[in-house]
Formats: structure tokens, C-alpha cells, sequence
């Protein structure tokens, strides 16, 4: 299935790891593997962009609501740029906690911040020239740069 662009399988019960099968998949332009029972880390494939061609023209992922575990070297530079992407709240601060340095700005992320960022290691974090909407939530104490402009964001910072 090279020539694959979409791949929807959001809502089943799908369990287990994602296979390595899955590298095939060059044409990939929208995924969405959420409201399953997937674990375990995301397989390596997705990480290693110099051998992959699908990671270049990914436009959306979803993700949540899975046991996915996500790791990323502070040296890996995304080739793709995402336009809508899905992350459960409580995915996000358990796959980015021990982050220093984050930056999804300039994208189209919608929605809320996760409630639970405060717990996180975060030094800078960078989510200007977004749609984010809705409440400012406790950030961490470590954070030293913080950039949420050009957002939707109301209420007061605490």
C-alpha cells in the first residue's frame, strides 16, 4: 500500500504496538490512529526522517487517547510541517515532561492548553502565531522564555 494517502482508523479497538510494516507507507498525508488501545513507543520509523519520505508531506496526525510513549533527541529536526495535529492532554505533559526546549509555533494548533503543563521541565516553550484558545494554565516554574502571542487565549496568568 505505497501509495496510500489517507489512514483512518480512529475508534476501534485496535491493541498492541504499531508495526514496522508501517515504514511502507511513503505517501502518507493524513493519520489518525486515536481512541484505540495502542502502546508502547512510537516505532523508530517515525523518528528517522533521512529514510523516509512520508514524514515529508505528513499534514496531520492524531494520536490521542492512546499508551503511546513518544521520545525525541533534542537534535531531531521535523522535516514535515504539520497542519492539524491531536494530542490528549495528559499525553502531552507524560511524552514532553522532561523536555527543556519546546517550540510548535506557527501552526494551526486549536483547543486549549493541557491543564497539567505546571508539572512539567520545561525552560522555553515557544506556542506564538497559533489558534489556541481558551484559559491560561498554570505553566511551570522553570520556564525562562515563554511565548504564547498571537493566540486566543483569555483569563489571567498564574
Amino acid at each position: 500500500m505505497t501509495s496510500l494517502q489517507f489512514l483512518d482508523i480512529a475508534r476501534n479497538s485496535i491493541s498492541g504496538v504499531l508495526p514496522n510494516s508501517m515504514d511502507h507507507l511513503t505517501s502518507l498525508l493524513y493519520l489518525d490512529l486515536s481512541y484505540n488501545n495502542i502502546t508502547g513507543p512510537l516505532p523508530p520509523f517515525l523518528g528517522r526522517f533521512t529514510s523516509l519520505i512520508n514524514l515529508y508531506s505528513l499534514k496531520q496526525i492524531f494520536l490521542s487517547y492512546n499508551a503511546l510513549k513518544m521520545e525525541i533527541s533534542s537534535e531531531w529536526q521535523p522535516p514535515f510541517r504539520l497542519e492539524r495535529a491531536a494530542f490528549a492532554s495528559y499525553w502531552f505533559s507524560s511524552s514532553f515532561s522532561r523536555a527543556w526546549y519546546l517550540n510548535i509555533s506557527n501552526n494551526q494548533v486549536h483547543g486549549g492548553l493541557p491543564a497539567n503543563m505546571e508539572s512539567m521541565s520545561l525552560q522555553q516553550l515557544f506556542l506564538g502565531s497559533n489558534q489556541l484558545s481558551g484559559p491560561v494554565v498554570p505553566m511551570p516554574m522553570s520556564l525562562t522564555i515563554l511565548d504564547l502571542s498571537r493566540n486566543y487565549l483569555s483569563g489571567y496568568l498564574s
